[in-house]
Order: structure tokens, then C-alpha cells, then sequence
């Protein structure tokens, strides 16, 4: 029998989502018609921007998840795992052209999918994603998740995972990328994930500026962050407002949500805690994404390649 939260659950979430929401009307709005960068993409108009937009997979907090006979919410814990998830998704929607958008974004959301029925099937699943985090790290229910935690569980769960197509994800814990790690023949997309500290408690004007030319690279995919000890999907920028998805809003387990909920946040606000993400698809992105980089000097993260030569 499905079971149900308390009373006090469902107060705790119409708070969360009111605070959502009023967050929402005291962001700044995106600017549709003038310059910004999402996924390392210029975009300079309102339809692309539209266009772009629908592509988008956004997650969130979800109420009555059921998990060994209970009912739980990740609420107030699970905005890493959230974020988590979302950078994945997103990623697996890239290259990917031979579906229907909503089909394809019904396929893709289905691997991540909280309801009772489909969960232990859903490779990536809130609740998939407990039971390694528990055999692991020894995390409980209720447990924050770190980063660097998050993103190697997912790199875990798709060493089992079938999913539309083939994603290795590889953690550099040491802000850096060894390229040793990586297969440089590129049998499939590979999702490099740096992890860096870069500033102090937020980011200076010096790091605003670095960062945002790290997410002009054609290859981004996304980033970690986090202010106020909550995380953030990191999706882009336009001036200095960070574009978010914002996890902190609180869903049923059994919908599926098709649309994106975008939020801008000032950059200078975010942590010095950051995971930087970039989609290579093939040998010929990789020598793209490496010249790209070596422009940027190092400023974040440098690469050490196979001769252990560190450069940029």
C-alpha cells in the first residue's frame, strides 16, 4: 500500500515552494533579445533562446517518494542529488536527434524516475541513488551529499546503466584533467567533471570574469554550484547573472515535468566551490575543447597529459 507524509511534510513544502516562488519574482528576469551563453552556446535572440529552452530537463525536490514501505521527500537534502541529476540528463539529451523532443525528454526523464513502480528499473533514481550512496559512503536518508559524492555515484550507477546512448562520466578530483583517464579514442561520449575551489567564500571580480569565459567553451555542460548551503545547476550567464535551474521546489514523485523553470542569480554570490562540466562527444571535440582552454591559461583548472606534462 502506498504510503503518505504528515501534515507537517506537506506545511514544510508549501513553505519551500513559496519561497520558490517569491524568490522567482525577485530574480532578475533573462533578457530573451540580448547576448547570453548557455551550454557554450551564443545566444542572441528570443526564438533561439525558445528553441534552446525546450531542451532543457529540470528536477526538483519530490514528496512521497516511497522507499522500503515509507514515505520520504528529499526536501531540505536532496538538492545535490537534484543537481546531480540534471547534469546528466541534460547531457544524454545532447547529439541525440533521432526521437521526437518530448519523446526523447520522456525517455531520458523515465531513467530517472521516483515513482514506486519504475524506480527500481530507473538506473538513476532517487532511490537508486540511496542505496549506493548507503553502500558506499555510508550516507543515510537525510544526509547532505557533497559534489564530488554526487558525481561519483552517478559515475558508479553508469557503469550498470542501459541508456539511449552510451555516457562514460569521469571525476578529476584534483582540479585538474588527466588525460589518462580518458579514452582519447572517444568509443563514446565522455563527461569530464572538475571539481575546484576557486576564490574564497564568493567570487571575486577576477573569478566572475574566469568563469564565465570557462562557460563559452562550445562544451559545457553545466556546473556545481552553490550560496546560502544550497546547490545549483549552473547552465550559463548573461552579463554577470549566473542562469540557474534551481532544485529547491517540491513535486510530487509520480509527475513528469516537461518544462524548465530558469532563475538568474549574481555570479558574485556563488561559493568558491565549484564542478565544471564539458560534454565531448569525439577525438575532433576534444582537440576543440583543448584549444579552447589553452586560451583561458589555466585560470581554473589545467590539463596534465599523458607524458605528465602539465600545461595551460
Amino acid at each position: 500500500m502506498k504510503q503518505k507524509q504528515g501534515f507537517g511534510s506537506s506545511l514544510m513544502k508549501m513553505m519551500t515552494n513559496t519561497a520558490f516562488k517569491l524568490d522567482s519574482l525577485l530574480s532578475e528576469d533573462i533578457k530573451q533579445n540580448e547576448l547570453m551563453y548557455i551550454f557554450g552556446q551564443e545566444i542572441q535572440n528570443v526564438d533561439s533562446f525558445l528553441q534552446l529552452k525546450e531542451t532543457f530537463i529540470w528536477f526538483s525536490y519530490r514528496a512521497n517518494i516511497q522507499y522500503e514501505g515509507k514515505a520520504l521527500s528529499d526536501q531540505g537534502w536532496g538538492c545535490l542529488i537534484r543537481v546531480g541529476q540534471m547534469i546528466v540528463a541534460n547531457s544524454l539529451i545532447r547529439d541525440n536527434s533521432n526521437l521526437k523532443l518530448n519523446d526523447l525528454k520522456t525517455k531520458i526523464i523515465s531513467l530517472f524516475d521516483d515513482n514506486e513502480y519504475f524506480s527500481t528499473k530507473a538506473p538513476f533514481s532517487i532511490q537508486q541513488i540511496i542505496k549506493k550512496a548507503s553502500l558506499i559512503y555510508n550516507l543515510k536518508i537525510g544526509d547532505w551529499y557533497t559534489g564530488p559524492k554526487i558525481m561519483c555515484l552517478l559515475e558508479e550507477l553508469f557503469l550498470s546503466a542501459k541508456t539511449i546512448k552510451q555516457l562514460k562520466i569521469i571525476n578529476f578530483l584534483e582540479q585538474c584533467i588527466i588525460e589518462q583517464q580518458i579514452d582519447l579514442q572517444f568509443k563514446q561520449p565522455q563527461l569530464l567533471v572538475i571539481h575546484a575551489i576557486i576564490g574564497n567564500k564568493e567570487l571575486d571580480q577576477y573569478f566572475v570574469a574566469e568563469l564565465k569565459k570557462h562557460m563559452q567553451v562550445p562544451q559545457f555542460a553545466g556546473a556545481i554550484v552553490g550560496k546560502s548551503k544550497k546547490a545549483y545547476f549552473l547552465i550559463g550567464y548573461q552579463n554577470n547573472q549566473g542562469i540557474i535551474m534551481d532544485p529547491h521546489y517540491v513535486q510530487e514523485s509520480n509527475l513528469i515535468q516537461l518544462n524548465s523553470q530558469l532563475k538568474c542569480s549574481p555570479l558574485k554570490q556563488f561559493s568558491g566551490t565549484i564542478a565544471l562540466c564539458y560534454y565531448i562527444s569525439s577525438s575532433q571535440d576534444y582537440v576543440q575543447f583543448k584549444t579552447a582552454l589553452k586560451e583561458l591559461k589555466g585560470s581554473i583548472f589545467s590539463i596534465i597529459d599523458e607524458t605528465c606534462t602539465c600545461f595551460f
